[in-house]
């Protein structure tokens, strides 16, 4: 009978051993996992994409759960759709797989872009002042339609088209149109034609001409010795040009650390717009006599 009690003991540990085990190995299993992405893309599109995907910001952070990791690739699918209309291919495939492999997951990230779309068409309009002040003003809008920058044919990206809407609004500024603006900008893709029809309104807003000018900061310069150093006389038309002529000439003084030089946009106060010079004066310098003379010698 005793031994029959070890015996049945025994086997009692066995089992609980035999139980408890797997429960315990259960237990130490990480709720989360490991990835790594993988973008198959044409070379010249594969910063871009990465750098609008959650997938790759996230790839490093060690609580990614199975389900999150799901949603992540879900989601970059449209990220990179997005990523990719912003760089003129609006029908592209993207798709997107999760292999289930130990120690980490595999994301591979698949795209075709397709064809990109590009320029039709660029239509660029004037209104405000420019638009009915004669020879002139026609000049200089021909100028602007010239140097535009998007052209018919390129491939349409939306920063180009940014940096073309803004590079036509400042070359109008610069020709004293300081207030304008872009009243209206539309671009009209078709992604079966791969077409983008461009059209822009720049608004000039009136003349601004040059007012007075005002001097602030602490110097010990008279400010009347800053405005004689002005390439312009108080009435004249503002020009970009004139304004950065200003400001070379005040710094080539070498009476100021600091100094900016800006005119008053107000386009209610166009007729005589102040212009305003804020500056730093800079250390005076020490004159030293005495070629070769040193406080060391005995």
């Amino acid at each position: 009978k005793r031994l029959r009690r070890q015996m049945i003991r025994y086997l009692a540990v066995l089992l609980f051993v035999s139980v408890m085990v797997p429960v315990a190995q259960a237990e130490q299993v990480s709720p989360y996992v490991r990835y790594r992405l993988e973008i198959l893309a044409p070379g010249d599109l594969k910063e871009s994409i990465a750098a609008s995907l959650d997938l790759m910001r996230w790839q490093d952070y060690p609580n990614i759960t199975p389900e999150l990791l799901a949603q992540l690739a879900r989601q970059g699918v449209d990220e990179a759709r997005e990523a990719l209309a912003a760089e003129g291919y609006f029908s592209p495939v993207v798709s997107v797989n999760v292999d289930e492999g130990d120690p980490e997951r595999v994301v591979q990230l698949t795209v075709v872009p397709g064809e990109p779309t590009r320029v039709s068409s660029v239509e660029i309009r004037f209104s405000g002042a420019i638009a009915t002040e004669g020879p002139d003003s026609a000049a200089r809008t021909s100028r602007i339609r010239k140097q535009w920058s998007l052209r018919k044919g390129l491939i349409f990206r939306q920063s180009d088209w940014d940096a073309a809407k803004a590079g036509a609004r400042e070359q109008l500024a610069g020709i004293s149109y300081v207030a304008a603006r872009i009243a209206s900008s539309e671009a009209r893709v078709d992604p079966d034609r791969h077409e983008a029809a461009l059209s822009l309104e720049l608004d000039s807003g009136p003349p601004v001409h040059f007012g007075e000018i005002v001097v602030r900061g602490e110097a010990k310069y008279s400010p009347d010795r800053v405005r004689e150093l002005a390439p312009f006389q108080k009435g004249e038309l503002y020009s970009e040009e004139m304004l950065d002529r200003f400001q070379r000439r005040l710094a080539a003084t070498g009476y100021f650390a600091s100094l900016q030089v800006n005119i008053d946009q107000n386009p209610e106060l166009a007729d005589a717009a102040t212009v305003t010079v804020a500056v730093i004066e800079a250390p005076a310098k020490r004159i030293e006599l005495g070629l070769g003379y040193s406080t060391d010698t005995l």
